[in-house]
């Protein structure tokens, strides 16, 4: 294997075959081939990634620190996948004028870093920034593997801080989910409270779907976390998932209903009333009750509309049957 590849091998990888001829060149000529002895730890989670990876051979292995023992997590063979800094610095690049980062920020290494916040917020941020930090019990973003809610609060107040540094009104979209293996009513009350008191009223909700390979679909199939063996909540009836997303959008007067099924259920009544910290009032909105109306109406709109395949009362599914005559007469 040589040292760099050429354009010509570098647009057999799927990840470069919609580059240009000047693109690949350009890559031809930063770029270089490193061969790596069986068991070679490439990078460590947490670390800087200061390199962007692209498998060409041989197999790569993701593992995590689970206590004292290190545990796979992924494996793959699959030639070109890529791995490390994802992230490209070019604007002093000719012809290139703006790069944007929609998502995919590591907020617990980034709020670490004010020189990153800064180059961040001043010229890669369009106005509006998505971030996952996916719920806030601690219990459930251990099974997520996702940093404490601290950080997301953290990276909220430095964007912030960065982006009135740089002159510009820049907002951060938080992604939240419901369902998630752990998460029961009492989580979710968590989050709809922290919502209520740091002013988020998220739009687009999530609900958690099993993914092939994944973690939390293994807690989801079995009640169990496969890293340390132990039950984990699961909720799996439509009527549990119904309350879960309504909680994280318990502002909205067509969830009330449900919201305040879930508060009864939970034994919360005490979020329900006119106090600073209640999530719903005590009287339904209108909004609510149309709502309500328009279901029972749609309910028995298709009840009656099912009525031609419902036999009438002693007459049976065949009505001209000689049985049938036979009942009618006596």
């Amino acid at each position: 294997m040589t040292e760099k590849l050429s354009p010509g091998e570098l647009k057999t990888l799927f990840l470069f075959e919609a580059l240009t001829d000047e693109q690949l060149r350009w890559l031809a000529e930063h770029g270089r081939v490193e061969q790596h002895p069986a068991g070679t730890t490439v990078f460590g989670e947490g670390q800087p990634a200061a390199s962007f990876y692209v498998l060409l051979s041989g197999t790569l292995s993701l593992s995590r620190r689970v206590q004292q023992d290190e545990v796979e997590t992924a494996r793959t063979d699959q030639r070109g996948v890529y791995m490390g800094a994802t992230q490209s610095y070019v604007r002093e690049e000719p012809g290139v004028k703006k790069v944007f980062v929609a998502s995919g920020i590591r907020m617990d290494l980034a709020r670490r870093s004010p020189e990153y916040m800064q180059e961040l917020a001043a010229h890669h941020v369009g106005g509006h920034l998505k971030v996952a930090p996916e719920h806030v019990d601690p219990g459930v973003l251990d099974l997520m593997k996702k940093p404490a809610n601290d950080d997301f609060l953290e990276f909220d107040k430095e964007f912030k801080k960065a982006s009135k540094k740089a002159g510009k009104k820049q907002y951060l979209v938080p992604y939240f989910i419901a369902s998630h293996p752990g998460s029961d009513l009492d989580a979710m009350i968590e989050l709809a409270l922290f919502l209520k008191r740091n002013h988020y009223q998220p739009d687009q909700v999530q609900d958690f779907i099993p993914s092939p390979f994944d973690l939390a679909a293994c807690m989801y199939h079995t009640g169990i976390d496969p890293l340390t063996n132990k039950p984990v909540y699961i909720a799996k009836h439509l009527r549990d998932r119904k309350l879960q997303r309504a909680l994280l959008q318990f502002f909205k007067p067509e969830n009330y209903f449900e919201v305040r099924r879930a508060l009864e259920q939970a034994g919360r009544q005490d979020l329900i009333g006119s106090g600073c910290d209640c999530l719903i009032p005590d009287r339904p909105p209108k909004a609510a009750l149309d709502k309500r109306r328009k279901a029972a109406n749609k309910q028995i709109s298709e009840q009656r509309e099912g009525d031609h395949i419902r036999s009438k009362a002693g007459v049976g599914y065949r009505p001209h049957r000689k049985s049938s005559q036979k009942r009618s007469k006596k």
